[in-house]
C-alpha cells in the first residue's frame, strides 16, 4: 500500500512539472521583435524567426539578408495535422503550428510536413521553445536589435 501511495506521489508530481513548463503565447508577443537564435554558430551570421499574423519567416543575416516563411497558428493543443482554417485566428495558444515546406534533395519533389513549437516561455526579453516530444531540445531566442 505504501508502494501504491509512493508511487501515486510521483506520478503526480511529475505531471504538474510537464503541464507547468508551458506558458500562454499571443501574437502580439510574437509580432513585437525579429527573435535570434542565441546560440550563434559564428561572429556574423545572424539566425532567427519573425512572425506576422498569418506567417513565420526564418531568416539569416550574413551579408545580406535571406528569409523563407511558412503559415502558421497558435494552438492550446500540439495539433498533429496543420489546419489551414486556423491560421490567422488564434491570437493565443501553447503551441505554435507550423506548414514548413521542404524537400530532401535538389531533384525531389517538396514536401509539407507540420511542426510543432510548444511555448517553454515567452517574455518581451526571451522565448524559449520545444518540440513537445523533445523538452531537452531547446530553442532560445532574444529579441533582434539590428545595428
Amino acid at each position: 500500500m505504501k508502494t501504491i501511495h509512493c508511487l501515486i506521489i510521483a506520478i503526480s508530481f511529475c505531471y504538474s512539472m510537464m503541464s507547468a513548463q508551458t506558458t500562454i503565447i499571443t501574437t502580439s508577443q510574437l509580432t513585437k521583435h525579429e527573435w535570434l537564435f542565441i546560440e550563434k554558430p559564428s561572429e556574423n551570421l545572424y539566425e532567427g524567426y519573425r512572425f506576422d499574423d498569418k506567417n513565420i519567416y526564418t531568416f539569416v543575416d550574413y551579408d545580406g539578408r535571406a528569409e523563407v516563411s511558412a503559415p502558421y497558428y497558435l494552438s492550446g493543443t500540439p495539433d498533429t495535422v496543420f489546419d489551414k482554417s486556423k491560421v490567422g485566428k488564434n491570437k493565443s495558444g501553447k503551441y505554435i503550428i507550423v506548414d514548413w515546406e521542404t524537400r530532401l534533395t535538389v531533384d525531389s519533389p517538396w514536401e509539407h510536413i507540420t511542426v510543432i513549437y510548444q511555448v517553454l516561455d515567452a517574455s518581451d526579453n526571451s522565448l524559449l521553445l520545444a518540440h513537445p516530444k523533445k523538452l531537452s531540445q531547446q530553442l532560445r531566442l532574444t529579441p533582434y536589435f539590428k545595428n
